[in-house]
């Protein structure tokens, strides 16, 4: 165990130092100094409160908190769908304007025809969508109940804390950090596979801290996965961390009937989804063109770029909408370029590659941000504290923390930054996985403020 915890800490402070690069670089240097001594400040306040731990609230009170942080949210999210202008464009126009237009006529407009064959999965998100625009009626309900998705994510990474620690006031605090963070971003609000698909990994790994008995953990756990691969299929990562630690731990203890459950209801619930977007694309009368879909070819020559430091490239874009070379061919010339910029750069080059994208995806807010009023530099400075404080304290927690539920997280954060090293960079592809940052940040709290290990910990250390 001493091993794993070690890998942890050098992978989880590569990752910190690379946050850090982001929030310097990307930032004003006033914003970026505020940040951070904000953090460093709270968290010296924090070591000289070492009764924290004690604090706590009963269970009614603990109720009524959370019911009264998700109403205030709910308002501060009604005021900005209805007040602020959103700004709209690429993939989340494309969605909006398919997804209304599903309800004058059940089919795929012709204008959008070559979007949804390279993005066969998009037509899921657009069919889930016009399902809510049916039900509300109009599109401002719509982002409301996107917004609401989000702010619920919140709510479970409060009863989350509360599972792993028993601190009902802690669980309040990370309530407010994580709806804080969420309020002022504009893909809260953009109704698409990012904020939709933000309840499903909190959901789950909520589910797998409860205390719930095993068979049923399983099964809901893999259902809930797998129904958010049907949002987004990157959903799914956190999850897998979870299958790896708590695998490796049922082999050990010759779990084999666990092991069976989660494939047999892995399995079930793939095909089962499967069927599902077929009979949707039939439905449709939609006739997908396989020669079409972008791979994990294409994504992983965006991913690797060098013009664009691993971003949204647009001459490889224009690749893949060439309609006169077949799948093989892209595919073929996407591989040759993803190789070439990796060849490129060399082994130094590699790594600061490695960095810049870290920096980039988790050191980031700015992009996200809503701009709709006079203090916008600082809510930017408060919103971009409770995210790095919360990857601060991430980052102790590594530290302090010696439990494989914590390990289940880190395991599925690290799957994140190399999917994101592979793939397309993106601060907004962060934006799912939050809610998760954000629990560690609640358990760290709470082992610092004991200044010992939690008591799980120390079994699953010796």
């Amino acid at each position: 165990m001493k091993k794993i915890k070690l890998f942890f800490i050098l992978a989880v402070l590569v990752m910190f130092i690379a946050i850090n690069g982001g929030v310097l670089k990307n930032n004003e240097l006033i914003i970026s100094l505020s940040v951070i001594c904000l953090s460093w400040v709270s968290l010296v306040l924090l070591l000289m409160r070492k009764n924290l731990h004690q604090y706590n609230i009963k269970p009614k009170t603990f109720k009524i908190s959370l019911a009264c942080i998700f109403l205030f949210f709910l308002i501060l999210q009604t005021v900005i769908v209805y007040n602020v202008p959103l700004g709209y464009y690429s993939d989340f126009i494309v969605i909006r304007e398919q997804a209304i237009s599903l309800s004058e006529g059940f089919h795929i407009r012709s204008e959008y025809e070559q979007y949804f064959n390279m993005y066969p999965y998009q037509i899921n998100i657009a069919v889930l969508i016009n399902w809510i625009y049916r039900m509300v009626g109009n599109y401002h309900r719509v982002e409301l109940v996107s917004a609401t998705i989000v702010n619920l994510s919140a709510i479970l990474a409060a009863i989350t804390v509360k599972n792993l620690t028993g601190n009902r006031f802690l669980a309040i605090i990370v309530a407010a950090f994580s709806e804080i963070f969420s309020l002022f971003c504009l893909k809260t609000y953009l109704p698409y596979t990012n904020n939709i698909g933000e309840i499903f990994p909190i959901l789950c790994i909520c589910i797998y801290t409860s205390n719930i008995k095993s068979t049923k953990k399983i099964i809901l756990m893999a259902i809930i996965a797998v129904v958010g691969t049907w949002v987004k299929i990157t959903t799914i990562i956190p999850y897998l961390g979870i299958c790896i630690i708590e695998g490796i731990r049922f082999i050990k203890s010759k779990e084999y009937k666990n092991i069976s459950i989660s494939l047999a209801t892995l399995a079930l619930m793939f095909v089962s989804l499967s069927m599902l977007h077929n009979e949707t694309i039939k439905r449709l009368n939609f006739n997908q063109d396989p020669s079409w879909e972008h791979g994990f070819v294409y994504f992983l020559a965006m991913g690797q770029n060098n013009q664009a430091s691993g971003q949204f490239y647009k001459p490889i874009g224009i690749i893949g909408d060439q309609y006169y070379i077949t799948k093989a061919e892209r595919d073929k010339i996407f591989w040759n370029i993803a190789i070439r910029s990796i060849k490129e750069r060399g082994v130094v080059e590699q790594i600061k590659f490695f960095l810049i994208k870290i920096s980039y995806c988790w050191g980031e807010v700015r992009q996200d941000h809503l701009n709709f009023s006079s203090y916008d530099k600082l809510i930017l400075i408060l919103r971009h504290y409770v995210w790095y404080f919360a990857l601060l304290m991430m980052t102790l927690g590594t530290f302090l923390i010696c439990d494989r539920r914590y390990y289940a997280f880190l395991m599925g954060i690290l799957g994140v930054v190399a999917y994101l090293y592979l793939s397309e960079a993106g601060a907004r592809y962060v934006i799912m996985y939050s809610p998760i940052v954000f629990v560690m940040m609640g358990w760290a709290i709470h082992a610092i403020s004991r200044k010992t290990e939690v008591s799980i910990v120390k079994t699953d250390c010796e």
